[in-house]
């Protein structure tokens, strides 16, 4: 795993309501800076490309813990997931594979 952070994504890989990714580690919170645009201090939000697109509607949860990690939900399309994963890969995220290890810190 980088010493940067990581990105995961918790829910399972089909079309769902809602699909949810984890980011974490040292990075986390300034990568989420770059690409989160929300209004005021609500959770709530845009997840936004290098451009400032949109890729999707999110809410942005702090989990709590020793280790900086943040939780985003967003809209159930494996598409958008895999594009809000991508995103933090592009920003230094090393994309971790194993959701039951993931789990398990919690």
């Amino acid at each position: 795993m980088s010493d940067d952070g990581w990105v995961a994504e918790v829910t399972g890989s089909g079309r769902a309501a809602l699909h949810a990714v984890m980011v974490g580690g040292p990075a986390a919170e300034g990568w989420l800076q770059q690409c989160f645009r929300g209004n005021g201090s609500t959770p709530h939000g845009n997840l936004v490309d290098e451009s400032g697109e949109v890729i999707d509607d999110v809410v942005w949860i702090r989990w709590p813990g020793e280790e900086s990690q943040h939780l985003l939900t967003l809209h159930g399309s494996p598409w958008l997931r895999e594009e809000v994963v991508q995103r933090f890969e592009r920003l230094g995220a090393v994309r971790r594979g194993d959701r039951d290890d993931l789990l398990q810190m919690w």
